[in-house]
């Protein structure tokens, strides 16, 4: 202690400061601070006021020339240059060809050219009289008919068997081939849930088929190699996809127009008079297909993805219901046996057992007696 008293016994001395002042003084009062380009007009005019009364507008512009080069923006430094030192007038010019690209024509993808070609019902004459009439008016609006043949062929399916009096889609090829379509039209929507689409690798693809026949059209000159063959009637069997859902039961994608001509695909057509001999041949035919199905595979953001196909036979009538459940009387309920003198005997139709492999095809409408139109002419008596 006695070595240490010199230095001990010296006075320190500290200057502390509150530190709730000094936090304070560092404090900035008043508004804070805004960039220029966040500034509002009159700030911006009254910080470049003693700039604009000192300095002419062409060192202004050289002055603004050098700096966006220093920034490394050329386009911009050519601007300025062209508009102030060469040709004032190329401002004017700019600004024309700027509100123009805003105002530019979009013009038609392949397919929607297709569409347009196929909802107009153009001839190829047509549409190219339509092609070369904007091309005129420097309206580059349509592609060239090559590119709407090719996305056309894009639409077919593969093996497709076709004859002088039929065609014919292999089932298989079909559904294969309706499913790269709609994920090929749908990338878009399926890139915004492709964490769904990849977590789901199984989806399932809902479809509805069916056939119908038509008789009484137009019968036309071109001959036949079959003397025997008439294009008076027709025989059509189709598939229509309703939905894609994951094994979750999330709707991936839904046919906004289930009901519309433009989604339902053929399986198979013949010029041949709606019998019940075609009805089962036909459906019987599909049936065979509809039971060997395989998922179709298909790659989607690197990933392969399985989709099963489930088909309902529901786009059918009475007369194609008959026919498939062989019965022979058309006032006769294919499900329960009832005929029309039985429907109003509640007792006995409660006793009549239904055949369930029918309800597929839906109820029958001939349970449904209701003479609504005779009870209002009673009501109006």
């Amino acid at each position: 202690m006695r070595k240490n008293t010199s230095w001990l016994e010296t006075c320190i001395h500290i200057n502390l400061e509150d530190e709730q002042t000094v936090s304070l003084e560092k404090q900035s009062c008043g508004r804070p601070s805004k960039d220029f380009l966040d500034s509002s007009e009159r700030v911006k005019r009254r910080k470049t006021e003693e700039l604009r009364t000192q300095y002419s507008s062409s060192e202004l512009g050289f002055a603004a020339q050098m700096q966006l080069r220093a920034e490394g923006k050329l386009d911009a430094a050519n601007i300025v240059k062209d508009a102030i030192f060469l040709d004032p007038s190329c401002a004017s010019r700019y600004r024309n060809a700027y509100s123009q690209s805003l105002n530019s024509v979009i013009p038609y993808s392949t397919d929607q050219a297709l569409s347009l070609f196929v909802e107009a019902k153009l001839t190829k004459y047509q549409y190219n009289l339509l092609r070369n009439s904007s091309k005129e008016n420097n309206c580059k609006l349509y592609p060239n008919y090559e590119s709407v043949t090719a996305a056309k062929k894009k639409c077919y399916p593969k093996n497709i068997s076709i004859s002088e009096v039929k065609a014919e889609f292999p089932l298989q090829d079909l559904l294969d081939h309706t499913i790269s379509r709609i994920f090929e039209v749908q990338e878009d929507v399926f890139n915004t849930y492709s964490e769904n689409v990849q977590s789901n690798s199984n989806l399932t693809l809902i479809s509805k088929w069916g056939c119908d026949g038509s008789s009484g059209m137009s019968e036309y000159k071109q001959k036949f190699e079959d003397d025997g063959n008439s294009d008076a009637s027709i025989f059509l069997a189709s598939l229509v996809p309703i939905q894609l859902v994951s094994e979750k039961d999330v709707i991936l994608w839904q046919n906004p127009r289930p009901s519309s001509p433009r989604f339902c695909r053929p399986i198979y057509m013949e010029y041949v008079h709606e019998t019940t001999e075609i009805i089962k041949r036909v459906s019987g035919k599909i049936q065979e297909q509809k039971s060997t199905l395989e998922p179709s595979k298909i790659q989607f953001n690197g990933q392969n993805i399985s989709i099963k196909h489930s088909l309902v036979f529901t786009m059918i009538d009475g007369k194609v219901v008959n026919a498939i459940s062989e019965n022979n009387c058309t006032q006769k309920c294919y499900l329960c046996g009832c005929t029309s003198k039985d429907f109003n005997k509640i007792d006995l139709i409660l006793k009549k057992e239904v055949d369930k492999s029918k309800l597929e095809f839906g109820i029958s409408s001939l349970h449904a007696w209701i003479r609504f139109l005779e009870c209002v002419l009673h009501l109006s008596y």
